[in-house]
């Protein structure tokens, strides 16, 4: 599992650094030279809304429900939306309490995984 998320980590990493500009196809030109196979354009911005609704079905479900739709999984412009109910404190808990029970979930399979390799 960690190692996964590691990978995803500097994947991540990466994808950031190019789209800020901070880091070239020269830069790792060797990299590729090696494993092209690993080099594939997925930062359409689709990919992370559809992880965020299949990793956090709670969030999305809240988003859903805040927006009317479920449309903004393929259309991001709709997340503008968002924006006015930044200051609604009743969106603000809700907001809050998923974000809680996921790392609360997240805590527990840690402290498992911990006590397991132990």
């Amino acid at each position: 599992m960690l190692s996964y998320l590691y990978k995803l980590l500097a994947f991540t990493k990466i994808t950031i650094l190019l789209h800020l500009g901070k880091l070239s196809a020269h830069n790792v030109q060797d990299f590729y030279d090696l494993t092209p196979e690993k080099f594939q354009n997925k930062t359409n911005g689709v990919t992370p809304r559809r992880w965020l609704a299949y990793c956090n079905p709670e969030l999305a479900s809240l988003i859903t429900e805040t927006l009317g739709s479920d449309k903004w999984i393929t259309e991001a412009y709709l997340l503008e939306g968002l924006r006015k109910h930044a200051d609604d404190k009743k969106f603000q808990a809700k907001w809050k309490d998923v974000k809680l029970a996921k790392k609360e979930k997240l805590a527990g399979k840690i402290k498992v995984s911990n006590t397991q390799s132990a």
